[in-house]
């Protein structure tokens, strides 16, 4: 994808079936599939190349080989311990949890401690699951249930967006702005713009109306001039 938007040289061996519908003419763009739930339009650039190899030795094909490396695969081995020793199991409690990237990717946050990584899932937590905690293996620590109810319904504000946007500004300002996921279950075509109102100035747009990264990065320009 990136050597389609930035026109880099691009390289396809025993592909035929994507070399035809590899860009629409009338509007340069192409779709490329990232895993199995995403499928964007990408612009082409204008210098884009893209060489249609038929044939290739299998020693030269074996130096273009795709190679897979995870976030746990730049772990040392106490960050691996403490992934492995974590007690969250159940992957269906938080919201985007993967197995294989999320515990890994907060061991990459230096100078932190497994309890305060505790704290972060605690963010992403469905409310539903926290309530059901009573029921589960933790319920042999009432205390343990208590303290992370307590912390999910008071210190991390999950009430409403406007509670949440609140809790943010009430912090020491940052110059730079906050960098926020917000996960919700409301229907994608609640009215956002009445969530905030009277909070603070405030532009919304939904991502699906993006063409490329380049309008996506003009929009947000736009509203900071």
């Amino acid at each position: 994808m990136m050597c389609v938007e930035a026109g880099r040289p691009l390289i396809l061996t025993e592909l035929d079936i994507i070399y035809v519908g590899r860009d629409d003419n009338q509007k340069f763009y192409t779709r490329v599939a990232l895993g199995a739930y995403s499928n964007p339009m990408v612009l082409v650039h204008d210098n884009l190349t893209l060489d249609n190899v038929n044939f290739a030795d299998p020693p030269l094909l074996n130096q273009f080989e795709k190679q897979k490396m995870s976030t746990n695969d730049t772990l040392d081995d106490r960050m691996k311990s403490n992934t492995s020793e974590s007690e969250f199991k159940e992957h269906d409690m938080f919201i985007g949890f993967d197995h294989e990237e999320t515990l890994q990717s907060l061991q990459m946050m230096k100078k932190r401690i497994l309890l305060k990584c505790k704290e972060m899932l605690i963010n992403i937590a469905s409310s539903n699951r926290i309530v059901r905690s009573r029921n589960s293996r933790l319920s042999i620590d009432f205390e343990k249930v208590n303290k992370w109810k307590n912390i999910y319904f008071h210190e991390r504000f999950h009430d409403n967006l406007a509670a949440y946007v609140h809790s943010l500004l009430a912090k020491d300002s940052e110059d730079e702005g906050f960098k926020i996921i917000v996960n919700t279950f409301s229907n994608i075509n609640i009215y956002v713009e009445s969530c905030l109102d009277g909070i603070l100035t405030r532009q919304v747009d939904k991502i699906s109306t993006f063409k490329s990264e380049a309008q996506l990065t003009a929009r947000i320009k736009q509203f900071f001039e």
